[in-house]
């Protein structure tokens, strides 16, 4: 984030009007995202590295998938500390310029929904962990995909209105997350609301599947 700050004051990086100081928008986009994508490695992987333990206790298959949720919180609270600092270090300057680097009925609501973006990324994770244990490359395929996807999504800049990135807007799942979350702690508004019920309950669904088939898995593999 420190690095795309410090071209975008050089003006190497200009990514046009936005409500937000950049330094906020790249903030909040990176450490969303990282969130989203430990949620769907660490749900993708949970049966090898606890492969051990596996094979010696008899533990409930939804012990796994909580330990990974807790998981991600927990690490998810530091960033949420270093968004909270670093909004309120810049509200001040940011309101001389006309724009919102904070607000305190919206970050409330944002510390309520977050957990939808865990969810997401847990959905995808989980439905993919038992074909982690057949197959290893499954992890270094979803790594794979995951990189080029924080390119498409609105995590370093806002995505033109227009041509093959804003096709591919159209279909990325997390965008609208991200974009609400975002909206949220620093505008106190969701531009995307129904879209974000939509994709939070698409999501649930998806996880309560996942949840079904790794319950019905894990005893077998």
């Amino acid at each position: 984030g420190l690095t795309f700050y410090v071209l975008r004051q050089s003006n190497i990086i200009t990514p046009g009007d936005m409500p937000m100081p950049y330094s906020i928008f790249i903030m909040y986009g990176l450490l969303l995202y990282l969130t989203f994508s430990d949620s769907v490695v660490l749900s993708t992987t949970m049966m090898v590295r606890s492969k051990g333990l596996l094979a010696h206790t008899r533990i409930p298959p939804e012990a796994m998938i909580q330990s990974v949720f807790f998981r991600v919180l927990f690490n998810f609270s530091f960033r949420l500390v270093v968004l909270l600092l670093f909004s309120l270090a810049l509200y001040s300057s940011a309101k001389e310029q006309g724009l919102s680097s904070f607000s305190p009925a919206g970050f409330a609501v944002f510390l309520v929904l977050s957990p939808a973006l865990i969810l997401a990324g847990m959905s995808i994770g989980t439905l993919l962990a038992p074909l982690q244990v057949i197959y290893n490359d499954v992890a270094r395929v979803v790594r794979l995909v995951l990189v080029p996807l924080r390119f498409v999504s609105p995590v370093m800049w806002i995505l033109p209105a227009t041509g093959t990135f804003a096709f591919l807007d159209r279909f990325n799942p997390i965008a609208p997350l991200i974009d609400d979350l975002r909206s949220l702690a620093t505008q106190g508004a969701m531009p995307h609301a129904q879209a974000f019920a939509a994709l939070s309950a698409a999501f649930a669904a998806l996880f309560l599947a996942g949840w079904f088939i790794f319950h019905i898995t894990v005893p077998v593999l």
